[in-house]
Formats: C-alpha cells, structure tokens, sequence
C-alpha cells in the first residue's frame, strides 16, 4: 500500500493551524520523500500556531524526532501529544537557545529555516545550524522572496539579502576552480560583517550542492571529499580525434598553471563589485550635493557683484552730481566777490552783512569739499572690494570647474572602473611627486636646522655675558638649557619652572633647576636627587633621568647580562607603513637598530605608499642592513593585510609589533629576550609605554597592572608595547582584514582564546614611545573615530567565539561589557551588621528596597546589640516586609563573626556583604554586580562608593598603599575618570571594600569566610579577597554599580589604647601573612607610589630584578 503525499496528509490534517505554498508541499514530498523510510531528525524554525509539527508526526515514520523554535512567547501555550514532538520558546540564533535544541537533538537529517524571513536572520541561522546538518541531509530556507523587500532586509540587486548570500555558495561550491590562494569564506566575508556573524572553514567545505525553487534555497550536505571532482574516469579505446585522453585515466583533478587567475583582477578583488559600489554610489551622491552648492554659492557671488556693480554706478552718478554742485559753488563765490566789489561803497552795515554772507559760503563749500573728498574715498574702498569680489567669484569659478570635473571623472568611472583607477593613479602618482618634492625640501630643511642649532657658533651664541661670578653661574644655566627644556616637558613647562626658581633663588634656584640635566650628562644619573615635596612627585621628565636613562657602563652590563641567557631567541619586529612622515620613518628604524640585544629582524611591509622618498629610505635600509627585510605591495591593501605581509618574511621565534611612526626604547627587546628566558611558558608579552611629542618629549606614562582580563576588555592595554609568539599568531590566522583601526585589540582577542592567563606576561618598564600626533589616536580616540567601532566589532566577535551571553558597548574611549543574566534569577543575600544608628539604617535598608531593580533578594540585618528604642521598634516592624529578616548577635563587635555568623541563615547562592551606612544610587547596581560574580573564574565583585560630598571613597582597594592597603583615588572629584579610567572601568583588582560587595556563596565557604580571629575589624575584607585571589579567583570592581558611603558613621574611632592596640596586631598579621603582595600588588604596578592614592610615580620603582639605574 502506498504512503499518503505530504499533500493528502496536509489537506486532510485536522486541529492546530498550518500553511504552507502549494508549490512546497510539491517540492518537499520530492526532496522528503527518500527520509520516510527510517526516523528522521527534523528541526523546524518558525511553528506559529504549531500545526507543521504534527503534519510532520504523520509523515515520516514512527520514531522520529521532531524540533520546533519559534520567538513568539504565545507558543509556550502549545501542547502536543505525540513524544516525537518537542519544541523551545525563545530566539534560534541566540546562544543560549542554540544550546537547548542541540540538548534535543546533537545533528538533524532535515532543518527547515520559517522563521523572520528577515536577511540577517536567515544568514546567521545558516551559520549556526548547518554544521549541526547530518552527511546527507538538508537546510531549507522558506519564502525567500522576502529577500527582494527592504522591510526584510533585502532588495532585487541588495549585495546582502539571502538570496544573494546562497548564490555566493554556489562559487563556495566550486572553490577549486578559483585559480587563487584563498579561502572559501573570504568571498562571505562583507555578508559575515555586515550582520556580525561568522563560520568556519571546515563547515563551507561540506556544502555539497545548493538548489533553487521559487522562495525556496535548498542546501545539501555532504562529507568534503565528496564536494570534489576526484578522479577523472575514461572508457573506450578509440581515440582517433582527440589522443592522449586514455592515459588520464584514474587521475586526480589538478588545477593547471595555465589556468592561475592570481593575477586576474576580477578574482583579486577583496570585495564584491555589489559590496562596492554603495560606497562610489556616495561618494558620487556627496560630490553631486557639493556642486550644487557650490553652483548656488556662485549665483549669490554673482548677484552681489551685479549688486556693487549698481552701487559703483551710483557712487559715480553721485560723483558727478556733487563736482556740478562745486563748479556751481565755485562760480557762486565768483558772482558774489564780484557782487562785493561793487557794493564796497555801500553803507557799513550792509558790507558787513555781505562779508557775513561770503563767510557762510565758503563754510559751505568747505563742507561740500569735505564730502567730495570722502566720497572719492568710498568709490576707491567700493572698487577696491569690487575686484576682492571679482578674485573670490573667479575662485569659486575655479572651484566649481574643478568639482565638474571630478563629477565628470566620476561618472565616467561608474561605467569604464578599471579606466578610471588607472587615470586616478597616475594623477596621485603625480601628486605624490611632487609631495615627495616638498617632503625632501621640508627634511633637507630640517637637517639644515639641526646641524645649525648643533653647532659650535650656536651654542656659543647662546649665553649672555655678564660681569663675575654670576656670568660664570649663568653661562653653565644656558648651556644646559636645551636638554632641560627637552626633559622638562617642552619650551613653555621648562620656561615656568624657570622662572618660578629665579624668583625664588636667583641663580642659584635656576642651578638646581639644571643638576638633574647635569648630573645625567657627566654619567652619573643615580646621583641626582630626589626631588622632596608634594609638586614635583609627578615629575616624569625628572623620573626618566634617575630611572629609565642608560649610560655606556649600564648599557655594557646589560650585554654582558645578555650573554648569559640560555635561549637567545630572533625577535621579528613586525611594522607596515604606509607614507609616514620620511624623518620619522627613519627614526623608528634607527630604534630598532640601537637595540641592546643584537638577535632580531625588522620585517617591514610598505602598503604601497604613494610618496617616493618611502621606497628610497626603505631600499637604503635594506641595502645596508641585513637583518632588515622590506616587502613591497603592489597594490594597497590597508594595515591588515600590509601587517599579514611582513608576518610571512619573519623567521623568528617571537613576534613585536610597530607602528611606523612610533619608537622602540633602546632597552626594549632586551627585557622581552629575558622575560622568555624567565618565563618560558609564555606565549604573549606586553609592556609599559608612554607618549613621545614632535619635539621628542616623552609624557603620559602609562604604568600597566599585570594580566587583567576586565580591565582588557574595557580598553587594549597589550598594545603597546605587544609581543606573541610566532606559532600563536600563525595559528589564529594573522590580522583580520576588516578590523582597520582595531587590528591589533582583535589579533590579541583571538590569541587569549588559544592560551590560558598564566601564559600572558607583562613587562613592568616603558619599553614603547607612543608618537603623539593629529591623525595618531594617541591624540584622541577621535582622530580615528572608525577604530572604536572595529573595536566594538572584535570583542562582540570574541563572545561569540567563546559562547559567552554579552553585549559591547562603547563608552568614550572604552568599552563597557554587559553580561547576560540567567533566565532563572539566582536569590542574593544581603547580610548588613548593624548596632543602633536608626537614621543611617532605615536610609540604607529602604533605598535598596525602594530602588533595587533586581527581583530575587534577601536582607538579613544583623542586630549587634541595639539598645536605642526607636531602633529596636523599626527592626521589629521592617520583618513585616517579607524580603527582610532580623538576627539577634550580641557578642562583642567583631566584623568578621558577625558576617560569618550570618551566613548559614543565608538562603541565596550569593551574598552580598553591606555596611549599614549605604544608599543607592544607581538601580541596577545589584544586577551589575551580580552579572559579573557569576561569570566563571570571578570572586568578589565591588562597587564605586562616593562619599556625600561627591567624591570618591572606594575605587578598588590597592595592596600595600600606605603599609597595608588603601583605597584607589580617594577623595578624587566625580568627574575625574581616574588613572587611565582605572575607577572608572571594569578592571581586575586584588582587594575590593566589602562595604559593597558581591560574592558566590560557596566561594566565601571555599576560602573560610572572614578571618574572626585575627582581623575582628580592620583589614578582613582585604585578607578574604587575597586568599579569593590565591584559590584562583579575580577579584573586580565594576564602576556601574553606585552607592552612597557614609563610612564607619556608627562603628566610630579606634582612638582609645585598646582599639590602638587591636589595630596594630591586625596591621602586624597582615604584613606577615601577605608580605610579598604588599611590595607588587599585581593589580598595581611597581612604579607607582605606595604613600599615595592618586597613582603618583615610585620614588624608586620596587622592580624585582635590579634597574639599569
């Protein structure tokens, strides 16, 4: 008896809703029909009302298992009889959902896509289930003809719809026959990008064929050899037209030589001609929209030209009007003098009537005189302005035929592409001329200068003489003079801190200013003395002399120190350029020849720079030094592919990466060398580093914690100076194109996957100088406002790859990570001590019942003993509120017993410790903490407390400030973002407050809880976390999560004789139980101060190995 169609047994079905195309159920029972035989493993995406699951019961056999997901919460309302049907409510491409259908089923036979129809959807879906696809089976896309509608993502030619996704597999299909070195996935890479997901290699080689029905793709899998040619089969033995053909017989398919297309421009392209050409498409767009302005401009010149053209011709007539007016006057005056002749026998009275008379015109012609001349002058001005407007129209003329002619160019490359990139080309080719022209003037020029100031006549020009003993002591100030403003952070810093010791000291002053200057240049840096007193602490310029500055002798040692290395290791310094600044170029170079260790290689890359005098100083370098290897591309292909370049040049063990306008400290590959002699289990390096400006100053030091996951992911800390090891870097695949501007953050994203935390070591010297200039982002994040979005892009990848719930976002120059929180909410247990004090109390307990945006908590208030009525009355009442317990303590306050005491009451997986005296400020402040406590391998989780007045009381606890430990930046205002955003930034630290603070419940049982017998009061939230830390635990501070402190409000004072005394054996246990962590808290650096909270410099740093200082 023949089986029932899919289209009898969908036309006959009865009960929950489905439909589906005529055409499909067609198609399905030709492509379905072959899996009726046995149980098949079905997975459908997309079940709306639920009738499609039960369709499918009746028409594959008995045994099946059927899967269903759709993202409507509706239908958890679904319910179905049969036990081959299962179903999850929730999103198919989020992670965690992905993880519950495999649950149901680990592979499937059949996987139909009915989902959102939405592009993105489709494509990420594809990514993540097709690898789950049994060899054999099938991946359905329905009702792709929403992939030609904009409200789906798509559009007839869209470069990024789902239809134009699976046409791209058909060429995935047929890789072999690319002609071209690349991966399958590269030609996916821009559809990869633009909806944020990815796959891998081994997945796109099982695709075996790809099928198209109207609104439906249907994609094939099979084992990979398979998806191949194989062998070539030959039968007969007549080959009389065509000979040779038998002896191929049995042999493989090989791609010939004759067919190489590695020098075939339409199979080089990195991006599709549709990915492209939005991009020309603006760019037209933009050019269009800027001559019409342009054009509108002209006509508003043009009509006020015309405008001052009519005010000239005004001017004139009023001109000529007022020269009749004085030839009138002046043939008045002629009549009346004339007049006064005959009239000089008249009366007195009447001659002095008509001399009255000629007085007042004369005074007239005076002023009318005055007025001619005024006017002339005006004519001059308006004609004057007339030929300034005539000059700014032929300009705009100039502009306007300039913009025409680009548009023109534009135009016409839309039609001829490759005519247009080579006329482009030869025009930059000639711009680049004559650039590299000015380049060389501008260098020769700058070398002129420099042997100028070096020179003899100069310096000996550079000091005024005076009269005595104060010319002596002058003349040693101005000869100095130079290296002081070098070192003292400029010309205008230098200048004021003259100034100030001169009005202090006279010359005296100015010659202190200078011993550090000379001390260094007679050889003896570690002489120079120590600046005392709170001003001069931060003086870096000062710092470097004493500490960072090698002489010959000290350069010698640390040869000589380098012969005793067991493994000398070849560094291949990796930098691709692409026309830097030739004297910078030069620059770096020579830093990375003064190395004191000799073993390495510069691997350079030129992406193809457009200015000559690049190539020249590259070939010179080349020519003179051996260990220098330069490769130059043919074609520009941005950092990441110039950086991937250099990488197949090198040969050695170790990697360092360098930008090409930046430099190496001469010291820099020598520390390197012997951290992988000291740790040989490394596998990535990173080191301290600082800003260099055009001047040569080196400022803003940045002093790094040693490995410190949160703090990473909150900003690149490893670059720079980074250093990987070649195989790792090999391994992960390079430098990902695509990630410009945030190449280096993603290269070592994907390096961290592969190593474990103890195999990344950091290096606590500045070992990089971090040039300073206006398309540098070590300006401003905004010279390059593309790198944060790669950036955001490189960490959202890196979750991703590691399965982990999280979402990126961009934070001013940072990134702050949100971590999922689980659908069931674990119970938090808030544990606060308390005695009395009912005012801080009712504040804390009903701000964060009030204002606490997490559901599922706990407080239970630990009672040390109140006495005060109003206390007791308010304790007794707040247990109405079920969320609130009251346990009765009345031992004698020990901080440490009171928490732990209360601890077996507690029924969360966490707890959270709090001070009695808090307030909330920010509503998610538990959800914050609690999203990072329960992310694997994290301990304690802290809060950023403020003081009422708004600044900060607890920022990270740092070890060993003050003798014990102390707070990070106390007091700091609540604007300041702190040293280098440490207070304001995700970052690992070794000690948090438990004023606030968030830890898994069995993790505080692990570590014993708080010391009650040695640290009663002071210091037990710092010992906990330390033995958190030494179980394997990182301890964090997230700067989300708010509160008000007021600090110790009801404790009070240790000011009598035995509290003095108590706090004095709790400072003794700690420095004998956890000595070497007050000398390098690894969540610090040694080269910042233990006497001060606001990350001021060491004076001297507490290095471990012996400074060349």
């Amino acid at each position: 008896m023949s089986k029932p169609t899919l289209f009898e047994i969908f036309t006959s079905h009865q009960g929950k809703v489905s439909d589906k195309w005529e055409l499909y159920l067609r198609e399905y029972d030709r492509l379905f029909s072959s899996y009726r035989a046995a149980p098949v493993r079905l997975l459908e995406i997309g079940i709306q009302n639920g009738g499609s699951l039960d369709i499918w019961a009746d028409y594959f056999a008995p045994g099946s298992t059927l899967v269903g997901c759709d993202i409507n919460p509706d239908c958890a309302a679904l319910v179905y009889d049969n036990p081959a049907i299962s179903f999850i409510v929730g999103d198919a491409n989020d992670p965690a959902v992905v993880g519950q259908v495999l649950q149901r089923a680990p592979i499937f036979d059949l996987i139909i896509d009915d989902g959102s129809h939405t592009s993105g959807d489709i494509v990420k879906t594809f990514t993540l289930y097709f690898q789950h696809l049994a060899d054999g089976g099938m991946f359905v896309a329905e009702d792709l003809h929403c992939s030609y509608w904009e409200q789906y993502q798509g559009g007839l030619y869209d470069p990024y719809s789902s239809l134009s996704f699976f046409k791209r597999l058909s060429d995935v299909i047929s890789h072999q026959h690319w002609g071209i070195a690349r991966e399958r996935k590269a030609i996916l890479q821009g559809i990869f990008g633009h909806y944020g997901c990815d796959i891998d290699e081994s997945v796109l080689t099982s695709i075996h064929s790809v099928e198209f029905v109207n609104s439906l793709c249907i994609v094939r899998k099979a084992p990979a050899q398979e998806n191949v040619l194989g062998r070539r089969i030959v039968t007969g033995s007549d080959e009389r037209v065509v000979p040779g053909i038998l002896q191929l017989h049995n042999t493989e398919y090989v791609h010939g030589v004759a067919f190489d297309q590695s020098a075939n421009p339409w199979t080089l392209r990195l991006q599709a001609p549709d990915e492209a050409l939005p991009a020309v498409e603006q760019q037209l767009s933009a050019l269009q929209q800027s001559d019409a302005a342009l054009q509108q401009t002209y006509a508003e010149l043009h009509q006020s030209y015309a405008d001052l053209q009519q005010s000239q011709a005004d001017l004139q007539q009023s001109q000529a009007d007022l020269q009749q007016s004085h030839a009138d006057l002046q043939q008045s005056q002629a009549d009346l003098q004339q007049r006064h002749s005959g009239l000089q026998q008249r009366h007195a009275d009447q001659v002095a009537v008509q001399h009255q008379y000629a007085a007042s015109q004369r005074q007239q012609i005076a002023t009318l005189r005055q007025q001619l001349s005024a006017s002339i002058a005006q004519t001059g001005a308006v004609r004057q302005e007339v030929a300034q407007r005539d000059e700014r129209a032929a300009a705009l003329q100039q502009v306007q035929a300039q913009k025409e002619e680009q548009i023109a160019t534009l135009q016409q490359a839309l039609a001829h592409s490759e005519e247009r990139l080579a006329e482009i080309r030869q025009t930059l080719a000639q711009r680049d001329e004559r650039v590299a022209d000015v380049q060389q003037t501008l260098t020769q020029r700058d070398i002129e200068i420099a042997a100028l100031r070096s020179s003899s006549s100069w310096r000996a020009t550079a000091g005024l003489r005076f009269v005595g003993t104060q010319v002596l002591r002058a003349k040693r100030v101005v000869r100095l003079a130079r290296s002081a403003v070098r070192m003292g952070g400029g010309l205008p810093a230098t200048a004021a801190k003259a100034a100030a010791a001169y009005r202090r000291d006279g010359i005296a002053g100015l010659e202190r200013g200078v011993a550090l200057v000379e001390a260094v240049q007679s050889g003896n840096p570690a002489g120079i003395p120590v600046a005392a007193g709170e001003p001069d602490r931060n003086d870096y310029a000062a710092w470097l002399l004493r500490y960072d500055l090698l002489d010959d002798e000290r350069r010698a040692a640390l040869r000589t120190r380098q012969g005793f290395f067991a493994v000398q290791p070849l560094i291949s310094v990796v930098m691709p350029t692409y026309n830097p600044k030739p004297a910078w170029l030069v620059e770096v170079i020579e830093s990375v020849r003064q190395q004191i260790y000799p073993h390495w290689e510069l691997c350079i890359a030129d992406d193809c720079s457009s200015n000559a005098e690049i190539r020249t100083i590259l070939e010179r370098y080349q020519r003179e030094d051996s260990r220098i290897k330069v490769v130059f591309r043919p074609k520009n292909g941005h950092i990441s592919a110039a950086s991937n370049s250099a990488i197949e040049v090198a040969t050695g063990d170790w990697i360092a990466l360098l930008d090409h306008d930046d430099l190496l400290s001469e010291q820099a590959l020598f520390w390197v060398a012997e951290a992988i002699n000291q740790q040989p289990e490394a596998r990535l390096i990173y080191s301290d580093e600082d800003k260099i400006d055009a001047d040569g100053v080196r400022f803003g030091a940045y002093f790094k914690t040693d490995w410190n996951r949160p703090l990473f992911y909150s900003q690149n800390m490893i670059s720079h100076l980074g250093v990987y090891h070649t195989a790792l870097v090999r391994e992960v695949g390079g430098f990902q194109v695509g990630m410009e501007g945030s190449q280096d953050y993603d290269l070592a994203l994907r390096c961290i996957e592969r190593i474990e935390d103890h195999q990344i070591h950091h290096i606590a010297r500045v070992l990089y100088h971090w040039r300073v200039h206006q398309e540098s982002t070590a300006m401003s994040s905004d010279a390059k406002p593309y790198a944060q979005m790669a950036g955001e892009r490189a960490l959202t990848a890196h979750f991703a790859r590691r399965g982990v719930n999280a979402t990126v976002e961009r934070v001013k120059d940072s990134y702050r990570v949100r971590y999922a929180l689980p659908d069931q909410l674990p119970l938090v247990s808030l544990i606060i001590p308390t005695r009395n004090g009912l005012d801080l109390l009712r504040t804390c307990v009903q701000s964060v019942l009030a204002l606490t945006t997490y559901p599922n908590y706990e407080i239970l208030i630990v009672d040390n003993g109140s006495d005060d009525p109003a206390t007791l009355a308010w304790l007794a009442g707040v247990q109405d509120d079920r969320r609130v317990r009251v346990l009765r303590d009345d031992r004698p306050f020990n901080y440490s017993a009171l928490n732990n005491g209360a601890v077996p009451h507690a029924r969360g997986e966490l707890l959270g410790l709090l001070n009695n005296d808090l307030e909330v400020i920010t509503p998610d402040w538990l959800d914050e903490m609690v999203s990072h406590a329960l992310q694997p391998g994290i301990g304690a989780v802290g809060a950023r407390l403020w003081y009422p007045d708004n600044t900060l009381q607890h920022g990270g606890v740092i070890v060993g400030l003050g003798g014990v430990a102390g707070h990070a930046h106390v007091h700091m205002a609540r604007q300041h973002a702190g040293y280098f955003g440490r207070t304001s930034l995700l970052s690992a630290f070794s000690a948090v407050t438990a004023a606030c603070l968030v830890i898994r419940k069995s993790i505080f049982e692990e570590v014993g809880g708080l010391n009650e017998a040695d640290l009663a009061v002071a210091f037990n939230d710092v010992d906990l976390c330390l033995r958190v830390r030494e179980a394997g635990y990182t301890n964090m501070l997230t700067p989300y999560a708010e509160l008000y402190h007021y600090e110790s409000a009801t404790r009070g004072l240790d000011d009598t004789p035995e509290k003095s005394a108590r706090f004095n054996r709790e400072v003794a246990y700690m420095k004998q139980r956890w000595e070497p962590l007050l000398q390098h808290d690894p969540a610090y650096s040694p080269n910042l101060s233990l006497l001060y909270s606001d990350f001021s410099l060491a004076w001297p740093p507490r290095l471990a190995a012996p400074h060349p200082a």
